[in-house]
């Protein structure tokens, strides 16, 4: 599993277009530490972030760009 200090390797798009959710980079990282925890492969209370490819496809109408949320 490769895993950086910084989230600059988190990559999620909405229909083709680059989006910048911190929300959701937050939700994964945690996930991503949880798990590595438990493979004991990180202690707790660790800082990394996994590299992170998304790209949704869905109808225009369902994500707001200029708010940055889904509708």
């Amino acid at each position: 599993v490769t895993s950086k200090s910084q989230n600059e390797r988190c990559f999620m798009y909405v229909n083709q277009r680059p989006i910048n959710h911190k929300e959701f980079v937050t939700l994964i990282a945690s996930k991503f530490v949880n798990y590595m925890v438990e493979k004991e492969k990180l202690t707790a209370g660790t800082r990394r972030y996994p590299f992170v490819f998304l790209d949704f496809t869905i109808p225009p109408n369902e994500y707001d760009g200029k708010k940055n949320s889904f509708n």
